[in-house]
This record gives structure tokens, sequence and C-alpha cells, in this order.
């Protein structure tokens, strides 16, 4: 069977019938009797029989457990798995980076027009898209235009047809394509612009199916299936496929890690699980190619991913324990795991986070899902990544009303919720306050907030909080810029500047303006960005005192975080944003959990911003609505494998940069122009990812396959309103702040 096994179960129906007669029976004879001695032999006939079905249920439970025992299955974990498939169907809209790899030339970032449809043109004439073709047979192209030029011809292999409207649509005759790779190009006076909205290209035979198949599930034959993967030990592929006719189909399977290969013929059976074994625990490329057989298309019913699990969790417990506690979530804006004390840092730069570790986790392997504020915090809010919820751009991007985010949860399950803000990302003109009771933009009378500031208002709402429980989230601005740290953390690490002066602003605007910078000017911004942090960390320890003082402490959960992390110098960079290294998306994440008893508090299993909001609901039992968008899990039960996938702002090019990291890989991918620009890193041997490969050729192909995956897959998310709500007071907190210029 493929998904759904048929179950048996055993019941025991003939000792209980056999009962029920035998009583049948006595009750005819006692009816006979007279009323007294009726009632006696009654009462001796209930003792009897309750004595007989309490032995009879302790049978039963004996039986049950020794099946149970006996019938013990391993637990083994299970991922759907997708594919490439390649069957001769392209079908492409232009609005997504995922089938970059098939552009050759040079091309636009995709752009949404006035008609709200995306397109991409061309940039120099010539520029094409690859497609392949498994069978020589005759084609059908179509292409929708937004705009042509006089002079636009569309090419297919050796073949020229003019383009003389916005929907160009032609029949290829199979002596003109081949088996393998062919080329549509666009031939066109270097002077014009040519825009392509809708691109389509696909064998004239599936013309008469289209109804009939199922977009993602149909393909037709004959096919290829391209399987990527990172799997654990153990691991193997479960498919199932469903076709026409009762014989079975011969498949070629190729299996190829990064040190072996096997190929193999299978018989493929409808309707059957096939099992495909996978070689070791590195990389791996799949391929199933199946020929053209009596079935028109075939299903692809099952694709699993399977292997044992070896997580041993301790969610159940933990519920418990959080039942009816507080939520208070700490964020530090640009604060890096690795400067602070309790990660090893040298440097006593966080004390007082420290010390939450107690009777806490400390999650030493975190990504952001976005190396920028205002689509990190929108994960945050939401569990989804940031193409999910598509709070993309500081301009063009609001949070959708019809997202249910983290506070609305808990506001709809009893709980009062509050937030207090330094930063101008994270505020109403982004309409990240839904599901606030207050929503408190300490930016209202200054233009930049300091973390102390942040003290009395908290302190006020925790006083104001009645007989329910809190979900609070507090966004300081520290250890990001401007540095206006007070003594005596300023000038505890750097001895230039005396307090924080108008020439101290201008030397570290000067150091962040400057293309290179020497070893010495980076180790001053090193010292002041450490010393913001140690600032930062001192009021959070007020925070926490708050608590104390109102008798919170004990019934709150308490976590730091962090949107991003921060460059300072390596890899030549300074800031965020685009900085998709470690030092750039690498944050903090301690989960205080008053309560706890647990031997193991530091947790080394890869994690992402995501997995927050899925624990925080799992552990208090809220419902959380976006299971299947989401790629959070809950962080006391992450797994040893998985891979993450961050993104960066929205560079000149209009693409995002991406950083795709399957240990022991890790990918940094700038798109542009239709191009890739990707470098990998072997980060187990490599850890500050300093030296690309230089020959990565199979572990680039997969990584990259994880990223245009996953940018398929978000592309089924949410859309972001169409504008944020920036006014001019908004635009000069961003200013202040050095976001806009």
């Amino acid at each position: 069977m493929c998904a759904n096994q048929k179950k048996y179960q055993h019941h025991s129906h003939g000792s209980h019938l056999f009962l029920l007669q035998r009583d049948l029976r006595r009750t005819r004879v006692l009816n006979r009797l007279p009323y007294l001695k009726r009632a006696r032999i009654r009462i001796i006939e209930i003792k009897c029989y309750n004595a007989h079905m309490r032995l009879h249920l302790i049978k039963c439970l004996l039986i049950v457990l020794l099946l149970g025992v006996g019938c013990k299955k391993p637990q083994v974990e299970i991922s759907d798995i997708s594919p490439e498939a390649v069957d001769g169907v392209l079908d492409w809209n232009m609005s997504h980076v995922a089938h970059d790899d098939l552009l050759f030339g040079q091309w636009s970032a995709p752009r949404l027009g006035r008609d709200k449809k995306f397109y991409r043109s061309p940039l120099t004439s010539s520029s094409g898209i690859n497609f392949f073709i498994l069978k020589k047979e005759s084609i059908q192209v179509d292409v929708d235009f937004s705009q042509i030029s006089p002079t636009l011809m569309a090419k297919v292999n050796t073949e020229e047809f003019p383009v003389s409207e916005h929907h160009f649509r032609k029949t290829i005759a199979k002596n003109n394509v081949h088996i393998g790779e062919n080329r549509l190009s666009f031939l066109f006076s270097e002077a014009d612009a040519v825009r392509v909205k809708q691109l389509r290209i696909h064998p004239r035979r599936f013309r008469k199916l289209e109804k009939r198949i199922t977009p993602g599930s149909d393909y037709l034959t004959p096919v290829q299936f391209h399987y990527y993967c990172n799997p654990p030990k153990d691991s193997h592929l479960s498919l199932c496929y469903v076709f026409q006719g009762q014989k079975p189909i011969k498949g070629k399977i190729t299996v190829e890690s990064e040190e072996n290969k096997k190929e193999h013929i299978q018989s493929i059976q409808s309707r059957k699980s096939l099992r495909v074994s996978l070689l070791d625990e590195s990389l791996h490329h799949v391929m199933i190619e199946i020929p053209e057989v009596e079935s028109p298309y075939i299903r692809l019913a099952e694709s699993q991913l399977i292997w044992p699990s070896e997580r041993t969790s301790s969610v159940s417990r933990l519920r418990k324990i959080a039942r009816g506690k507080n939520v208070l979530i700490i964020l530090l804006d640009a604060a890096r795991a690795d400067h602070m004390s309790g990660y090893g840092y040298h440097r006593q730069t966080t004390p007082y986070i420290d010390r939450l570790t107690v009777d806490g986790f400390r999650f030493d392997n975190v990504f952001a899902e976005a190396a920028y504020t205002l689509a990190s915090t929108g994960t945050l809010l939401t569990g989804l990544p940031p193409d999910v919820h598509g709070v993309l751009s500081a301009f063009h991007g609001s949070l959708s009303d019809t997202i249910k985010t983290l506070p609305e949860l808990f506001q709809h399950n009893g709980y009062m919720t509050a937030a207090l803000t330094a930063n101008p990302f994270f505020s109403r003109a982004f309409n990240y306050h839904q599901g606030f009771d207050h929503f408190i933009e300490l930016f209202e009378e200054n233009k930049i907030v300091d973390a102390i500031d942040f003290v009395a208002p908290f302190e006020e709402l925790v006083a104001g909080v009645e007989d329910k429980p809190f979900f609070m989230y507090l966004h300081l601005r520290e250890p990001h810029t401007p540095y206006r740290m007070t003594r005596p953390f300023f000038g505890k690490y750097q001895k230039r500047f005396a307090n924080p002066s108008d020439d101290f602003n201008e030397e570290v605007n000067r150091i962040f303006a400057v293309e290179h910078r020497s070893p010495a000017e980076i180790q001053f911004m090193t010292d002041v960005y450490d010393e913001n942090l140690a600032y930062a960390d001192h009021v959070v320890g007020k925070l926490i005192e708050v608590l104390r003082k109102t008798g919170q402490d004990d019934e709150t959960i308490a976590i730091i975080i962090s949107d991003h992390g921060e460059g300072l110098g390596e890899h030549d960079l300074l800031g965020h944003n685009v900085v998709l290294h470690e030092e750039g998306v690498h944050v903090p994440l301690i989960f205080r959990l008053p309560g706890i008893n647990e031997d193991q508090k530091v947790v080394d299993n890869p994690a992402i911003t995501s997995d927050l909001a899925v624990t925080l609901c799992d552990l208090l039992d809220i419902p959380y609505p976006y299971p299947e968008l989401s790629r959070g899990v809950n962080l006391f039960s992450l797994p040893a494998k998985r891979t993450r996938i961050c993104r960066s702002t929205i560079i000149s090019s209009r693409y995002s940069g991406y950083v795709v990291d399957s240990l022991p890989y890790r990918a940094i991918v700038f798109p542009k122009f239709g191009q890739r620009n990707t470098q990998v890193f072997d980060v187990s041997k490599d850890p500050r990812a300093t030296q690309a490969l230089s020959s990565a050729g199979f572990q680039k192909s997969v990584l990259e396959f994880f990223l245009s995956r996953f940018v398929q897959d978000v592309a089924k998310g949410f859309r972001a309103d169409e504008k944020a709500k920036l006014g001019e007071r908004e635009k000069e907190r961003l200013k202040a702040l050095g976001y806009i210029e």
C-alpha cells in the first residue's frame, strides 16, 4: 500500500458473549424463586460476576501489554521531499528567481508591473532560457510580452521566428528540437526594451491531457525525478507512483553522494511503495528515470525521506512547567551571539544574560532568517519565513491583516499583550502592532531611544497586569548603532574618546563609510560595539529585577534573542543588511523557564528564528495556525540535521542574497542579472567561511537546489500589503538611526 496501510485490531468478543448468555439463563431461573431468596442469590452472583470481570480485565491488559512489547516498532522521522521533475513541461510566470539557473545571457530581476503581474527583461540580445526535452517530438512555445520591439525575433535552437504581437505562440517541429538541452533566445536591437510576463513550453501532446493532469503531482512520460538531500543516518526514500496498466515499469535509479555512486534497474509497480536506500550521510543526488510507457502520464503519490529517530524530547514535561506562565521576549537589535560571554567570548560583556541560563537553556546554533530588522521581526511575530509573510522592503510592504501574529494568538487565549519598541522598523507603520493591547513606540518623543528608557514603562506595564498572564515584547535598539552608551560602559574597552561626543560619532560614521578599514579601525569598532552590548546587558538585568520585585520572576518565561548579527570587519564588511556570513545571521537565544531541572541546558542542534513562535505555541497549548508554511520546529526537539535559509535585504540589482546552510556546507548566493554568484564553504573545516571551495560543483548544485525549492515553496505564502504607512516622522526616525539618507 502507498500511504495508508490497513490496520487490524484484535477484539475478544467471545468471552463477553458467553457471560451475557449465562446471565440471561440465570435470570430466567431466579425469576421463579421467592423475592428474598432471589435478592440474596443476586448479591452473591454480582460479587462473583465482578470478581470474574476483574480477572478477565487483568488478562486482557496483560495480553495488550505483551502484544505492545512484542510489536513495538522503532520510532522514525518522516519528511516530505519534493523532486525536480523534468518531463518537457516548463511554466514560468517570472515572479521569483527559482528558475534563474535556466537563464543565459543577462536578465533583470523580477518586477511587478502596473497590471499586478511580474515581468523580467532580457538586458542583452540573445539572452534566453534553456529547456529540456526527453523525447524527440514537436513542442509548443507560448510567450506573453508586456513590451516588444519592432525587431524582436524568437529563436528556438537554430530556427528564428518574428514576434509581432504581445502573445507569441509557435509550434516547433520535432526536426528542430533534440533530446536534452534546447534553447529559446530573444533577438532584438540593443536600443530596444523587451519585457516577458509569462513563458510556457510543453510537448504538443500535453494539450490533450492538460485538463486531466494535476499540476505538481502528474508528469508526462518519459520523465526524470531529481532528488537532492542531506540525509541523516540510515535514511531512505519512500516513493509511490500511480499509472495505468498492471504491467510494472522498468526504471533506472541512480544514487550519488559526495563519495559514492550506484546505478541499477528497478521494477516499479503502480500503487506499491518503492524504497530507495541512500549511501551515507553526505549530500545526495538521486535520479529516478522512467521511460515512456503505456500510460500517457504518471502520478507521484508519495515522496518522503524516512530515517530512524534519534531525538529525545522532554516537551510533555516542559509543557507542564510552562503552563500558565507569562512570556517576556527581550530582543537586542544587532546582537551577535559570539560576542556574548556566555557563548565563549573572551570579554565579560553579558553577565546578567548569562545568569538566565541557570534555570534556562542556551541555544548555540541559531540563525536569523533575515539579516535585517524589518523582515526578521516579521518572522519573529509570525513564525513564517520573510518570503512568506512578505514584509521585505521598507517602502513597499507591511504585514497583512490576514496573518495571525504571535501576540494575537496569545491575546485570544486570555493573555494581556504589550510591546515596547525603540526601532521604527518595528512599528505601526508596518502593521506590527497587530494583537498587542498596548503598543508603545518609545521613539514618539525622542528620535533615538536608549535602553534605560525601557525600564520605567516596563515596570508600569507589569504593575498594571491583573489576574491573567502576560505576553510582552521589548525591542531594544542596543547594541545597534548609534553607540550612545553611558559610563561606565563608554570607554570600558576603547580609550580614544572620553564621552560620546560629536567627534566620536563622526569617527564611527567615517569608518562605516570607507571601503577598506585598517586593523586599528576594526578594533575600535569592535570595542565600541562590545561596550554597547555590555550596556544592553546591564539594562536587561534591570528589567529582570522588575520581575523579581513584582513577584513575577518565577512565573515568567524570559527569552533573549536578536533579529540579526553585525559585521565587524570579517569578510571586510561592517554592519548588517547584506551580511550573510555567520557574523550577520548567527544570533543568541536564551530560553529561561523557571522550574526546570535539566542536565543538558546547552543545545547545539541547528535552530532558526521561526522555531520560537512554534515552540511557545506548543508549550502553552496554543494551536499554531501555519504548520505547513512555517519552517519552524519545537526548540526542544530539534533535528540533528536541517537546511536553513536566510535572506539579505534587496540590493541594487533588485535581488536578495541568500545563505543556504546545510551542514557541513554553507553557500552564499547573490543572484544578479540572471547569473548566480555562489560561494560554497565547508564550515566543519573553515568555521568562519574565509576560503570558498575551489571545486564544489556537486555541493553547489545540491545547495542551489535547496534554495530554488525554497523560493518555489514560499511563493505559496501571503502577499504583504502594497505599501508601508511611512510618514515624514517615520522617515526622520529612520534617518536618525542611519537606515536611510
